[in-house]
């Protein structure tokens, strides 16, 4: 008899996030902003968005958040957000604004399962 080696979700592994369908959780993303190779330690003024599609490219779900000093982007997935992802396949992309306006970092689309 074969045994399958269970995982434990939610998880991020090889950059893909993978939760199981109903599963509540809050997802933190710490983020390290740099200008000219200098660290930016504070960042107030900057404001994370982080948006969810569907495979076909139709948005599921955008989460903007203001920098609060501590460089950590948290998202809570409550019962109602986890319910607007059924199982499938999903990805999201996450982008800074800098207080000039100037957008960063957009185009990581990074994949999501949910099983």
């Amino acid at each position: 008899m074969e045994y399958l080696k269970s995982e434990r979700f939610p998880c991020v592994k090889r950059g893909k996030l993978t939760w199981c369908e109903g599963d509540t959780f809050t997802f933190r993303i710490n983020v390290t902003l740099t200008s000219m190779g200098a660290k930016i330690a504070d960042d107030t003024g900057y404001v994370y968005v982080a948006e969810f599609f569907d495979a076909s490219g139709k948005e599921i779900l955008a989460v903007t958040e203001e920098g609060n000093g501590s460089g950590l982007f948290a998202i809570a997935f409550d019962a109602p957000t986890t319910s607007l992802f059924p199982r499938g396949r999903y990805f999201y992309d996450v982008h800074v604004l800098c207080p000039d306006g100037t957008r960063i970092t957009a185009g990581n689309d990074l994949p999501i399962s949910v099983v």
